[in-house]
C-alpha cells in the first residue's frame, strides 16, 4: 500500500540530519474521510518522529465523525501512542473554499480525494462498492464543483475525475509542501495528472507509484511526460502521484 511506502520516504527524506525534532513534521490529510491514512502514517512515522502535527479536513461531518471516532479506539485499543490524541486532529472543510486554508507550513501534503469519473463509476466500479460506499467519496460533485469554480459548460467524463487535483496542486503550493502524494484512480489518470503538476512547476521531481510501490518490477522502468522521463515505481496499476522539491 502506497500509505506505508509514503512513511518509508518520508523517513528517509527527512533523516535525522535534515530534521530537528524542536519542531513537528506537519502533515496534510486532505479529504481524510474517516481518517484510515493519517492514524496509519502516525503508527508508523511516530517511532522515528515524536514530535507529529496531522490534520486530517474532508466536506463529510458524517466521515470526520468517524475519523474522530476510530483515533479515540485506536488509541484505546493500543495501536497507537496516547500522544496521538494531541497529534492527530480533524475538521471539517470544503477544499474548494477559497477562505479555507490551514495555517502556516505544511511539509507533506497527502490525498485520496473523489477521483473516478461518472461513466467509470457506473461502467467499472463493483457493485458492493456502489451500494455500501458514499458516491459522493469516490465521484467528484459536478455541481458543486461548477459552482465553486464558476464553469458554464459541462467538463468532460474525464475532467469531472480529475476535478480535485488542480486544486490539490494549489493548496500544495499555498501550505509549501515538500511532498505531496495523490492516489489516482488507474495509470492513465497517473499520467495526466502528472502532467498537470509538471506544468505548473517544471523543477519539482514527480514519480507515478504502483500499488504496491515496495515491489520493484520493471527495472528503471520510465514515461515520458512532457518532455521528461517519469519514473514508475512497483507493482500492480498506477495508483499515486508523487512530487518532491
Amino acid at each position: 500500500m502506497y500509505t506505508d511506502h509514503a512513511a518509508r520516504v518520508i523517513a528517509e527524506w527527512w533523516g535525522d540530519e535534515k530534521w530537528s525534532t524542536s519542531k513537528p513534521l506537519r502533515i496534510l490529510d486532505v479529504c481524510t474521510g474517516t481518517g484510515c491514512i493519517a492514524l496509519l502514517l502516525h503508527q508508523l512515522l511516530f517511532p522515528r518522529f515524536s514530535n507529529l502535527e496531522i490534520l486530517g479536513i474532508d466536506v463529510s461531518y458524517r466521515g470526520i465523525a468517524l475519523a474522530r471516532r476510530n483515533k479515540r479506539r485506536s488509541i484505546e485499543r493500543e495501536h497507537l501512542r496516547p500522544e496521538a490524541d494531541s497529534q492527530i486532529r480533524f475538521a471539517e472543510a470544503d477544499v474548494f473554499d477559497s477562505n479555507w486554508l490551514p495555517h502556516g507550513k505544511w511539509d507533506i501534503l497527502i490525498s485520496n480525494p473523489p477521483y473516478i469519473s461518472p461513466q467509470s463509476f457506473h461502467l467499472d466500479t463493483s457493485r458492493s462498492v456502489r451500494i455500501y460506499e458514499p458516491k459522493r467519496a469516490l465521484v467528484p460533485d459536478l455541481e458543486h464543483l461548477k459552482a465553486q469554480q464558476r464553469a458554464e459548460n459541462t467538463p468532460s467524463d474525464s475532467a469531472i475525475g480529475d476535478s480535485f487535483y488542480p486544486r490539490l496542486l494549489e493548496i500544495a503550493e499555498l501550505i509549501d509542501s515538500n511532498m505531496v502524494v495523490m492516489e489516482v484512480a488507474d495509470l492513465v489518470q497517473a499520467q495526466r495528472i502528472a502532467s498537470k503538476a509538471i506544468s505548473n512547476n517544471g523543477s519539482v521531481a514527480c514519480h507515478i507509484w504502483r500499488d504496491w510501490p515496495s515491489q520493484c518490477m520493471a527495472k528503471g522502468e520510465r514515461l515520458q511526460i512532457l518532455g521528461r522521463k517519469i519514473p514508475v515505481i512497483g507493482a500492480g496499476n498506477g495508483r499515486s502521484v508523487v512530487l518532491q522539491r
